[in-house]
């Protein structure tokens, strides 16, 4: 699950590397087309993370909300 977080950042970096870029080049067409693949990873990601959550949920529910929480924090302290 911390590598799927871990994926989740790059992610929004994905976001800001497009932005600057755009202030940079103003080329819109290229940041849409960044954008919108951010958008789509980020979302899958997502997806990931609730699905594994609710797999380890249902084996451990202890463990499950213990993970979650760590990776709560180590998402929160980047």
């Amino acid at each position: 699950m911390a590598d799927l977080h871990a994926d989740r950042l790059k992610l929004y970096d994905q976001f800001t590397d497009a932005a600057n870029k755009y202030k940079n080049n103003k080329d819109l067409g290229s940041y849409t087309s960044s954008r919108k693949k951010a958008e789509n990873d980020l979302k899958n990601v997502g997806q990931a993370i609730g699905d594994l959550q609710v797999e380890l949920k249902s084996s451990n529910a202890d463990i499950a909300e213990k993970v979650c929480h760590r990776c709560f924090y180590i998402f929160a302290s980047n």
